[in-house]
């Protein structure tokens, strides 16, 4: 019989050992347990029968069978949640506001405790996409629906656009103007809508030539001129680059396809409608940035124009992003590919390289090159496994540009090669990154910014907005699937 629940126990602690393979510490103190447990109870059923153990022997033995079955429950218990608690960089975040718990979030504090629900305001706007369609979800203000669903009732309602020709395309999402024109393209061309007649037929603005495909596509600040690259979609022809107002644009820039630089648009000079800014995919017109140079387009020029280097166009060199004013850049020099997850990720997502360094420059527009240059966030340098490594992804700057919010990961080295992350902010000025939450979702990707204080972001199917300052937590829309936010009117 004390043999029989040996064996029982023993097939409970295996199992919650499977519970614990995230956290080392936790699964070899579980281990010497198991051994304990194999010392005092090593016989076969037949011994037992034969010599059986005295009562008193039995009763100090179950006594002690209980003390580390409820050890191992406890320690089990707490595993899932200290496995996924990323490092404190510099200082804690505080939960100050927020009447409702949210159920279910797919982060936690830095505390350790889940948030609360954030109450958005009316108003909000929030442009996404999926793999099929583009939508609008719009903030209604707090509903009673959203509180006492713990959260798990969308705060405003989404709308489903008419964009005939849509494609999805990582490389390409879709732009939004200053007066609220969406912009997108598809496998035959580039089209546009006006945001504010939602009942207006979409206006076809470039086609491609047969055997063309979009490589880049980027629009002013100001939203009256647009650029997009092309290139042949079997590897052999010619690269153009096109620009200029929304329906009069021309060819600025054509080179031989497969001769480096392939240059392709990375961004308006902000300020300026006149001078783009370019990078390189080496041929790769998945989501891929090497280098920058800049680019005067402006007609009236006597002799067309070649682009100047910024950026040194090096494997693991690359730009990141671009505040919204100012032409601070973010970019990094050292950037790696990293084993994409498994499961419940976007199948896109291979081809994307991570930094490993943050440094931000201002781009003198006088000079044509990078001044101020500032290093936020060191290299790691070569590490025996890349399991080692904290990799950034998405980073974002706030729209007054003094923070950057971003998503922060490691790779765990199994089959499924899942990913630990979690959501940083880091001032543009200098100092230490701060956590802010870890991640409890799969997969989750930084959306920008709703303001100077909410986050956006995509986890496991969902959208939200995380209020760094109050520490509270909105569902903005449950698409069930892949969503990629594109831009916030307000």
């Amino acid at each position: 019989m004390l043999y029989r629940q040996s064996n029982d126990l023993t097939v409970f602690l295996l199992r919650l050992l499977s519970m614990c393979e995230k956290d080392d510490s936790r699964l070899s103190l579980s281990l010497e347990l198991l051994n304990i447990l194999k010392q005092h109870h090593n016989s076969s059923p037949e011994d037992a029968s034969l010599s059986p153990l005295p009562v008193k022997r039995r009763r100090a033995l179950s006594g002690i069978l209980l003390t580390l079955l409820i050890l191992v429950g406890v320690l089990a218990y707490g595993t899932e949640q200290i496995a996924r608690a990323w490092p404190l960089r510099n200082g804690t975040a505080s939960n100050t506001s927020g009447s409702t718990v949210f159920s279910r979030p797919p982060i936690q504090l830095a505390n350790g405790s889940a948030p609360h629900i954030l109450q958005l305001p009316s108003g909000h706007t929030v442009v996404y996409e999926t793999t099929t369609h583009i939508y609008l979800a719009t903030t209604e203000g707090q509903t009673t629906g959203a509180q006492a669903n713990g959260g798990q009732t969308a705060e405003g309602r989404s709308e489903q656009l008419s964009t005939p020709g849509f494609t999805y395309n990582r490389a390409l999402p879709p732009l939004v103007t200053v007066d609220k024109k969406l912009i997108y393209s598809g496998a035959t061309g580039i089209w546009l809508t006006d945001l504010t007649q939602p009942g207006k037929q979409p206006q076809q603005l470039a086609s491609l030539p047969a055997g063309q495909v979009l490589t880049s596509l980027k629009v002013s600040d100001d939203g009256s001129t647009l650029v997009y690259s092309s290139a042949p979609a079997n590897g052999s022809g010619m690269l153009n680059i096109y620009a200029g107002p929304l329906l009069h644009m021309q060819r600025i820039y054509q080179a031989v396809a497969g001769r480096l630089p392939s240059f392709r648009a990375f961004s308006f000079l902000n300020g300026s409608d006149t001078t783009i800014l370019l990078s390189d995919d080496h041929g790769d017109h998945r989501s891929a940035w090497y280098g920058l140079w800049s680019l005067d387009i402006a007609t009236n020029s006597t002799q067309p124009q070649q682009p100047r280097a910024l950026l040194l166009d090096t494997p693991q060199q690359g730009p990141l992003a671009l505040t919204a004013q100012g032409n601070t850049l973010l970019y990094s020099s050292s950037l790696g590919y990293v084993p994409p997850p498994l499961l419940h990720a976007p199948n896109d997502i291979s081809s994307l390289t991570y930094a490993n360094e943050l440094t931000v420059a201002t781009i003198d527009t006088s000079k044509q090159r990078l001044v101020n240059v500032k290093e936020l966030m060191q290299s790691q340098g070569d590490l025996a496994n890349y399991a080692l490594y904290n990799w950034v992804a998405q980073p974002s700057f706030s729209p007054d540009g003094r923070n950057l919010a971003y998503v922060e990961f490691s790779v765990l080295p199994s089959v499924n090669t899942p990913r630990y992350s979690a959501l940083y902010t880091l001032p543009t000025s200098g100092g230490g990154s701060q956590l802010q939450a870890t991640v409890v979702a799969i997969y989750s990707e930084m959306g920008g910014w709703l303001d100077n204080h909410t986050l956006l972001f995509y986890a496991d199917g969902s959208l939200y907005a995380f209020d760094i300052q109050q520490q509270t937590l909105a569902l903005l829309a449950a698409p069930g699937g892949y969503a990629r936010i594109i831009a916030t009117l307000s």
